[in-house]
């Protein structure tokens, strides 16, 4: 898990822009696409740390070994998670994925008191060659493909979703002496249910959308 600051009642760096590319935008009928642009450097690859009350298990690898995921403590017990993981990262992709997590927590709203339940998380990914991260064009242009490919897709009510642009630290883009600044991008979702049971469900929706769009690849 990356330390990341609160939002959905779940970590998430502060924000200090928003880019909505003019797509929809909204809460409970369709999704909400973003790209929000994060002051929250990332050291690639990142150490194992132990929070006290969390544990980051640190960077694993799994581009071109996509059954890897299964080892990812984070993801093993959620499959809409490990098949997002494992289409990212399959060696027909130009794409790596970098961490991940998801979490359960309570949820009030006054607008809609059936709500209880929230199931957010997040997936941290890069292009796999290293110096293609130093793009912040390319990434722009992945995240406005991802929503476009979401935005005619079936939509459960009371989801979220954004994707967020953060600095990023290479390491082997250091040692090869390369100061361009370099980017990394999260894909955020969350589900809100009156059950856990529900809030999975909705998150599970967005997540086969994303998985669909690698797997596909729609990028291109």
């Amino acid at each position: 898990m990356l330390n990341k600051s609160s939002c959905f009642g779940f970590p998430m760096p502060p924000v200090i822009a928003v880019r909505t590319n003019k797509l929809h935008a909204g809460y409970g009928v369709r999704m909400r696409f973003p790209l929000i642009l994060s002051d929250h450097h990332i050291p690639i690859p990142y150490p194992a740390v132990d929070h006290g009350d969390s544990q980051n298990h640190g960077f694993i690898d799994i581009k071109n070994r996509p059954e890897l995921a299964e080892t990812i403590p984070e993801a093993k017990d959620c499959p809409p998670l490990l098949a997002l993981l494992k289409a990212i990262s399959h060696r027909d992709t130009p794409f790596a994925t970098l961490g991940c997590e998801k979490a359960y927590s309570d949820y009030s709203s006054e607008n809609h008191p059936e709500l209880k339940w929230n199931l957010c998380g997040y997936v941290d990914l890069c292009f796999a060659r290293v110096d293609e991260n130093v793009s912040r064009e390319a990434f722009e242009e992945l995240a406005f493909k991802i929503a476009t490919f979401g935005q005619d897709k079936p939509q459960p009510r009371f989801v979220k979703f954004s994707m967020e642009l953060s600095p990023a630290m290479y390491s082997p883009l250091q040692s090869a002496g390369i100061t361009d600044p370099a980017y990394c991008m999260s894909i955020w979702v969350a589900g809100f249910g009156a059950t856990e049971v529900e809030a999975f469900e909705r998150y599970s929706a967005i997540m086969a959308i994303l998985t669909e769009f690698f797997e596909k690849q729609a990028w291109l």
